[in-house]
């Protein structure tokens, strides 16, 4: 029994989950190239492990599933005096380009990003 239980925390301890190792879509993305100077802008988007940041809205991550290239995601949110759930699905057409369809801000609700410079 010991053994077994060792085991499982090893495990644990060492396989890669989303949440501890970086994803390719993390890091801080902009509607334009402007847009990824701008910190205050409504344009620029930031993810950082399992949170997703707007100007006046901030998301946490509750549950994430993966598909080839694409990943969906379940988030809590909250902005400008609201709390609400949805769910995101992202996808990478390029290792610059993220897609977002269903997205928690945005006049459309699918958003394009480009990758800002790290």
């Amino acid at each position: 029994m010991r053994w077994t239980i060792a085991l499982s925390v090893l495990i644990g301890a060492f396989a890669p989950t989303w949440a501890s190792a970086e994803q390719p879509f993390e890091g801080v993305w902009g509607a334009a190239k402007a847009d990824c100077t701008d910190r205050d802008g409504t344009n620029r988007m930031t993810i950082k492990g399992r949170r997703f940041g707007w100007y006046e809205t901030q998301c946490q991550v509750e549950n994430m599933s993966q598909g080839k290239g694409r990943w969906t995601a379940r988030m809590a949110c909250q902005g400008e005096g609201r709390r609400w759930h949805g769910t995101t699905r992202l996808s990478l057409p390029s290792k610059n380009r993220l897609v977002m369809e269903n997205s928690p801000v945005g006049p459309t609700k699918r958003q394009v990003y480009i990758r800002c410079s790290r």
